[in-house]
């Protein structure tokens, strides 16, 4: 796979990032938020219109692992 395109996060275009830590990324299919929500107190746990599932608990530094193969292909 190319990418042509990049993923920025907390920002717009690579001007002023987010600053800080992420716990877990996830990329899905459809929209999961679409109005106020409380912070999930569990880990996220991979489904079908999960993408991409990264949990950063662990991890030699540098090191992320996709844990969203538990989808459907």
């Amino acid at each position: 796979m190319t990418a042509t395109h990049n993923l920025y996060v907390g920002c717009e275009g690579g001007a002023n990032g987010t600053h800080g830590r992420f716990d877990e990324v996830r990329i899905s299919t459809v929209v999961r938020y679409d109005a106020s929500f409380d912070v999930a107190s569990a880990p996220f746990a991979p489904d079908s219109e999960t993408l991409l599932l990264y949990a950063f608990d662990d991890l030699e530094p540098g090191l992320a692992v996709d844990q969203g193969t538990e989808r459907e292909q």
